[in-house]
């Protein structure tokens, strides 16, 4: 199966990352179903954007967290 190399509705793309860091809420999206389409947990998400609730308001705009690059775990001497 081929994959697109669309970004999804509502994504907003920032720079050339891989993964969009923003994402404008559709009418009808949820903090489950956006944080499943990025990979995430609900609570990562949550944390991002400092939500107490999982209310969200059509339009408006979350960050969507990246990736942390893996730390070098070679022990030094």
């Amino acid at each position: 199966m081929r994959q697109s190399s669309q970004v999804p509705a509502g994504a907003v793309q920032a720079g050339s990352s891989t993964r969009p860091t923003k994402h404008r809420v559709l009418l009808g999206e949820t903090l489950e179903n956006i944080a499943d389409r990025y990979g995430l947990l609900t609570l990562e998400l949550r944390q991002a954007n400092d939500l107490w609730t999982r209310s969200l308001v059509t339009g408006e705009t979350l960050r969507i967290p990246v990736p942390r690059p893996l730390q070098n775990l070679v022990a030094k001497p």
